[in-house]
């Protein structure tokens, strides 16, 4: 018996050495699975991911954005689906156009060209259907505001800025002007004419912060470029040349570029595009030289900002490349996506209206 109760005391003694030799092995599995789970519910709670990987979101799909171009040897109008990045030409190969812009209605588009019905090869007002079928010459004569008014087509060139404003070209007052529509805290809309000339005032462009509009007339003799605030005050000229300055478009840093014909018109796929300070017109540059750099000399500047009419997303022209090229972003600018890659010149973007203005047809 006290053999057995021996023999009995051993066995117990080894399989409890046993089973606290097991313990003693689970506790750094037990902890090495405890970290793991605080670390995995971190990462859940905070998802460092999202901030270090972001996802590129797809260009919507049914806004199309039109632009010029010159990569076929001549300046031409295209349009892009930016979600599948499919490009269609909208203006012929024989001449040069550019400088588009739709009626509120994204039907029509007019532009300039120097195609035939244009005076010894200058630039001339054309329109066409959206889809760059019925093109035809666009005058200041009785046919034209008669096809104006029976199609309903009286706003033009919408421009969204960062502060919920709408920019447009009216032929409401039988001349083209740019007017601002706003949302009041009222829940209705108000407009207001910030040019305010019997001259043809078109083209506007937002400045970055939303607070000044540029803009092209020709109320002193010929197309310059001016500058004035959202409520239609400090109307100014900043540009001074015999030949015509058109089509502004603000970098991102606060300046103004635009189109010249004070060396050369558009022609066989070249232009002169330049850069001002509206604060400073005496810091005046030629570009087409030369690649845009910020007001301290680094890159990457970009230029001509267009928000899409939900304001969802944006495009915008730079040439950091060398060559303008034209980029896609969410409305915030992150997300970017090159849509252009071509070996050619892309440059002033629109975005092809979605719904009509009040009053449009």
């Amino acid at each position: 018996l006290p053999a057995i109760m021996r023999g009995d005391h051993s066995v117990r003694k080894a399989g409890l050495m046993r089973r606290r030799h097991r313990l003693i092995n689970s506790v750094p599995l037990f902890l090495a699975l405890l970290l793991f789970a605080v670390i995995l519910l971190i990462l859940l709670i905070r998802r460092p991911w999202e901030a270090v990987i972001p996802t590129a979101p797809s260009p919507p799909v049914a806004l199309a954005i039109t632009f010029m171009s010159n990569r076929d040897g001549v300046w031409r109008l295209y349009t892009m689906q930016p979600d599948t990045g499919s490009v269609t030409a909208l203006t012929a190969a024989d001449f040069d156009s550019g400088f588009a812009a739709y009626s509120a209605d994204g039907t029509a588009v007019t532009f300039l060209s120097n195609r035939p019905g244009s005076e010894d090869g200058e630039l001339a007002p054309f329109q066409m259907d959206a889809d760059g079928s019925q093109v035809r010459a666009v005058a200041n004569d009785l046919p034209t505001i008669l096809n104006v008014l029976t199609s309903g087509r009286l706003n033009w060139d919408l421009s969204y800025g960062t502060r919920n404003a709408l920019a447009f070209v009216t032929l409401r007052d039988l001349n083209l002007e740019t007017y601002i529509s706003e949302s009041t805290a009222a829940g209705g809309v108000s407009e207001r004419n910030v040019t305010r000339s019997p001259a043809v005032d078109w083209y506007p462009a937002w400045s970055p912060d939303g607070e000044r509009l540029a803009f092209a007339s020709d109320r002193d003799g010929n197309q310059e470029i001016y500058v004035v605030r959202r409520d239609g005050s400090d109307l100014r000229r900043i540009t001074d040349s015999p030949r015509d300055d058109l089509f502004p478009a603000w970098t991102s840093d606060g300046r103004i570029v635009f189109y010249s014909e004070r060396e050369f018109t558009l022609e066989g796929g070249r232009l002169a595009l330049y850069v001002v300070d509206p604060d400073d017109a005496a810091l005046e540059t030629r570009l087409i030289d030369g690649i845009l750099m910020s007001r301290d000399g680094s890159l990457p500047v970009i230029a001509d900002i267009q928000y899409a009419p939900d304001r969802s997303a944006q495009v915008y022209m730079s040439n950091r490349e060398g060559r303008w090229n034209l980029y896609y972003a969410d409305a915030a600018g992150r997300h970017e996506i090159r849509l252009t890659t071509d070996q050619g010149d892309n440059i002033f973007p629109i975005w092809q209206p979605a719904h009509p203005l009040p009053g449009d047809q």
